[in-house]
């Protein structure tokens, strides 16, 4: 990592549900209450990698997701990886009742510019 690129934390977890609560407190942990981004931070990483272990082939056994989250100048970087889907995420507009697909209007909302 260049100078102006600081890893606050690499953690790579099995593609399971409840690994979703472990992604969100270790964040939470890695940048501390004080930082102005924990809880955007904490939501994005939780939206992504629930997406990752319902839509991806990280669900699979022996299946992972790797979360990394870096301060980069002034701005917050938040990887997640998972072993790949055969679309890419994109965001939908969900009826009314929809019970899911907001996560990503959350990452869009909250994000600067994901991919």
């Amino acid at each position: 990592m260049s100078a102006d690129v600081a890893l606050r934390v690499r953690l790579t977890v099995p593609g399971r549900p409840e690994q979703v609560a472990t992604a969100r407190t270790i964040v939470a942990l890695a940048l501390g209450a004080d930082h102005p981004c924990t809880d955007a931070a904490v939501l994005i990483t939780s939206e992504l990698v629930t997406n990752s272990v319902i839509h991806s082939d990280s669900r699979h056994a022996c299946g992972t997701v790797t979360i990394t989250v870096a301060e980069i100048g002034h701005g917050l970087r938040i990887e997640v990886t998972d072993d790949g889907a055969p679309d890419f995420p994109a965001l939908r507009l969900p009826g009314a009742d929809d019970e899911a697909g907001r996560g990503l209007e959350l990452v869009d909302a909250l994000a600067a510019r994901w991919e």
